[in-house]
């Protein structure tokens, strides 16, 4: 499947890190393959890149390679209904919910997230302390860490922006902006149509 997504410059620019126009050089002097559609755009075959990665020994970024991405929820029950849908949206979507700080620090290990989401108001998970610590300790440090808060707090806001928090969700957390934060992260998982939402009777 991966052999037959195309990628634009700009598509390939984040996939590598790298600014667009590095990417139209490389196809410029040959060292990257790609072709050009009829309206004159550059687009590569994600398989060509992944070659091109290989042979300059750089690194394929976690977000765009094929297979489970794990998203763990430290969260209260009132975010139980956005976990619950989280577990549709995407077959390469593994879920999982640590009942307690305990299990939480287990996942950590067992689990290995590639996403962290965090109720900032449920006492149990530490707060803003246990975010500080996932930020800034090597083997969590690349984890994407989100938070649901209560309100739109600026001093908690600003907390958050200084410690690089990814995205900031206010309860009631909208399942349909969690879900467009993960594909953003995520951008080749596997991606289920939303079905309509039920009328209330």
């Amino acid at each position: 499947m991966a052999s037959r997504v195309l990628l634009t410059t700009w598509q390939a620019a984040r996939y590598c890190n790298v600014s667009p126009y590095t990417v139209r050089n490389w196809i410029r002097t040959g060292e990257l393959e790609a072709f050009k559609t009829p309206g004159g755009h550059h687009r590569i075959r994600r398989r060509d890149l992944d070659s091109f990665l290989e042979a300059h020994a750089m690194p394929v970024p976690e977000a765009f390679v094929i297979g489970s991405k794990r998203v763990l929820f430290l969260v209260s029950e009132g975010s139980l209904p956005v976990v619950q849908e989280t577990a549709l949206w995407s077959p390469d979507l593994e879920v999982e919910v640590a009942p307690s700080a305990f299990e939480g620090g287990l996942a950590l290990l067992t689990f290995r997230p590639h996403v962290i989401a965090m109720d900032l108001s449920d006492a149990r998970w530490g707060g803003m302390e246990t975010l500080r610590r996932l930020a800034r300790t090597p083997e969590t440090a690349q984890v994407r860490l989100a938070a649901f808060v209560q309100g739109q707090d600026v001093d908690t806001l600003e907390s958050l922006e200084s410690l690089g928090i990814s995205a900031v969700f206010t309860h009631p957390v909208d399942p349909g902006l969690f879900r467009r934060y993960l594909r953003r992260l995520f951008p080749y998982a596997r991606w289920t149509a939303l079905r309509p939402r039920a009328r209330e009777s």
